[in-house]
């Protein structure tokens, strides 16, 4: 190889010297651009919790100014009562702040598909709940999975596996869930039930 004396610069220096800079030109925004990817998705995930966090704190402060919900929480939560202790519309109620916060940890479960919060946030978030392992949630499951993204449900039903084999019973006059008894004069469809002749 020739040896190169000031004042001699060949195309292959140039070019040589051109391919050098551009490399550590391109390390260094590729390090900028990560650093930048870092910082927004730290951003992102404080944001996810934040949310989740106002959401739930609304949910409970509805459950508290809601003398009516209060008491079915209570009645499920700490006496055990199940979905046929209760009205149909006591059933709705209940059925209804539990899926809103179903819906909250699957909006939680997607940022964690996304990858904007980590495994291990997704799970502590859903499994952060004794709420999920009561005889009314059991016996209102089947249902409420038909409301859910189906990855989620996969997900819920191996963080709870009580939840996983729970089928409806199918009835000519509507629905019923396990652990229910479903009278004559009741239907789940809201349609009055012809009188046998």
């Amino acid at each position: 190889m020739k040896k190169l004396r000031i004042g001699e610069i060949t195309w292959e220096a140039v070019s040589a010297i051109s391919t050098a800079i551009g490399t550590v030109t391109i390390v260094l925004s590729l390090l900028y651009v990560g650093h930048e990817l870092k910082q927004n998705t730290a951003a992102a995930r404080s944001e996810v919790f934040r949310n989740f966090r106002a959401e739930v704190a609304d949910w409970q402060m509805a459950v508290a100014l809601d003398q009516n919900l209060a008491s079915l929480i209570d009645r499920t939560f700490h006496r055990g009562e199940r979905r046929a202790d209760l009205s149909y519309v006591e059933a709705v109620q209940m059925g209804t702040a539990c899926l809103s916060l179903l819906n909250l940890y699957e909006a939680c479960f997607l940022a964690g598909q996304e990858k904007i919060l980590q495994e291990k946030d997704v799970q502590s978030i859903v499994s952060s709940s004794r709420l999920w392992n009561i005889p009314f949630v059991h016996d209102s499951w089947a249902l409420w999975r038909t409301e859910l993204g189906e990855e989620f449900v996969e997900y819920f039903e191996s963080m709870y596996p009580n939840l996983k084999d729970v089928q409806p019973i199918i009835l000519t006059n509507g629905v019923a869930f396990p652990g229910q008894t479903i009278s004559k004069k009741e239907n789940f469809d809201s349609q009055p039930t012809k009188k046998e002749k």
